[in-house]
C-alpha cells in the first residue's frame, strides 16, 4: 500500500522544485507558494494547539478581535479602555481583564507596541517626517513619540531611520 503525502511534504517538495528551476515566474510561484504553506502551517498550528493565549488567541476572539481589528485599521484614533471596551461590548474592566488574560499585556501596552511596528514600517519604508509619522501612529505630539520610541527602540525615531538606512545601504 502506497504512503499518502501530505500537504507539507508536496508543498516543500513543489518549493523546492521551483527554486531550482530556471523556468519563467519562479519567483512569483515560490513566493506565493511560501505564503500558502505560511497560511496552512498557521492553520495547522491553531487547530492542533488548544492553548487559548497569545496574539492568535486573541484574534480568535469575537470580542477582542473586533477591537484588534479596529486598532490594527486605525492606529491614529484616541484609544482609550472604555471605547475599545464599548467596541467589544463588555464592561471595561471585563474587556481589560479578558483581554490581559488573552495576550498577556495589557490594552494600552498592546496599543503602544502596535503604533511602534507602524512608525519602524513608516521609518523604514516612507520619507515622510518624524511629526507626521508620529500623527499618523497616534502622538499628539512629536515630543511624546519620540520619548516612546526610544523607551521602545532604544534609538530616536531619525536615528532609527538612519542605522535603518546604513542597514539597507551595505546590505
Amino acid at each position: 500500500m502506497k504512503k499518502k503525502k501530505s500537504w507539507l511534504e508536496s508543498i516543500t517538495n513543489l518549493i523546492i522544485q521551483e527554486a531550482g528551476s530556471e523556468n519563467s515566474g519562479k519567483n512569483v510561484i515560490v513566493n506565493k507558494l511560501g505564503e500558502v504553506l505560511f497560511i496552512l502551517l498557521l492553520r495547522a498550528y491553531m487547530q492542533k494547539n488548544s492553548k487559548k493565549s497569545g496574539f492568535i488567541a486573541a484574534m480568535q476572539d469575537e470580542r477582542v478581535g473586533k477591537v484588534l481589528k479596529s486598532l490594527h485599521q486605525k492606529p491614529e484614533l484616541d484609544w482609550q479602555v472604555n471605547s475599545m471596551a464599548k467596541i467589544a461590548g463588555m464592561s471595561r474592566t471585563s474587556f481589560s481583564n479578558h483581554f490581559k488574560k488573552l495576550t498577556g499585556i495589557t490594552p494600552f501596552n498592546y496599543i503602544t507596541q502596535w503604533r511602534i511596528l507602524e512608525a519602524i514600517d513608516l521609518l523604514r519604508d516612507s520619507n515622510k517626517s518624524v511629526s507626521e509619522i508620529a500623527e499618523k501612529v497616534g502622538y499628539l505630539s512629536e515630543a511624546a513619540f519620540n520619548r516612546v520610541f526610544k523607551k521602545r527602540v532604544e534609538h530616536t525615531p531619525l536615528k532609527f531611520r538612519q542605522l535603518s538606512n546604513d542597514t539597507n545601504v551595505s546590505s
